[in-house]
């Protein structure tokens, strides 16, 4: 008889379990798709400016930045 009660016990313990993992996913995020900002370099000059960019190279006190 204990053992039919735990087994009782146990399969409603996974079916509450089920319900409230369907209930409540705990990811929102793989629902909804969210558009991901690209990832910028940042410069800032000897006078305060900020330039935002890739940076490409930087040879013979030249950087190259892509940007928009």
């Amino acid at each position: 008889m204990r053992q039919f009660m735990v087994t009782v016990v146990l399969i409603a313990v996974l079916s509450v379990t089920a319900t409230v993992s369907v209930a409540f996913p705990a990811d929102d995020s793989a629902s909804a798709p969210q558009a991901t900002a690209p990832v910028l370099d940042v410069v800032t000059l000897k006078d305060g400016s900020i330039i935002y960019g890739e940076v490409i190279e930087m040879s013979g006190g030249l950087l190259q930045i892509k940007n928009s």
